[in-house]
């Protein structure tokens, strides 16, 4: 609940700090395929692959409202079992060129992890920040074809431990405008 309202409140501001001018409205949505790594005390966890769906609302040239939602399965050394991790974060995009094909761009915000480890273990459920930068190149006016790196910094728990986790993603991504840039 605590981090719903965090992220209520961090949405509100930005889009009131940002007002969308008048002809900038553009929704995006797209997919991708990321590499996710583990590190802090979820270390023992595989790098594997995760699919997502990304999207978002670009409020000006420089500025967009952006999310991702991925998952993947992944292998815990640590008690050997698979675990089914998802991830939702919802940040602010700065976009450094408009004018160009390629566009690179920095992205910031709040993120939302789970790792199911099945019915006989605890799982994990936590909240953090995250950062990234990346690289996004039009093919035409409505498609776009990108790379991604973002690091996820989040504390998790179960019933009975907290964790500090860490998780850096690298991914390649395919979206769609539905207005032209």
């Amino acid at each position: 609940m605590k981090y719903r309202l965090s992220l209520s409140l961090f949405l509100f501001l930005v889009i009131a700090a940002f007002p969308a001018p008048a002809s900038a409205g553009q929704w995006y949505l797209g997919g991708t395929l990321e590499r996710v790594s583990f590190g802090s005390d979820l270390s023992d966890i595989d790098f594997n692959a995760d699919l997502g769906l990304v999207g978002g609302y670009r409020y000006s040239p420089y500025l967009a409202l952006d999310f991702a939602l991925s998952g993947g399965e992944h292998f815990d050394s640590l008690v050997g079992s698979n675990v089914n991790y998802s991830r939702l974060d919802m940040g602010v995009k700065f976009i450094f060129n408009d004018v160009l094909p390629l566009q690179p761009f920095v992205v910031v915000g709040l993120s939302s992890h789970y790792l199911d480890y099945g019915p006989y273990i605890l799982d994990i459920d936590g909240s953090g920040l995250f950062a990234g930068v990346g690289l996004e190149g039009f093919l035409n006016s409505a498609n776009s074809v990108g790379l991604s790196v973002k690091t996820h910094w989040w504390t998790g728990e179960d019933l009975l431990y907290s964790y500090d986790a860490r998780t850096t993603s690298v991914g390649i991504f395919f979206t769609h405008y539905f207005t032209a840039p």
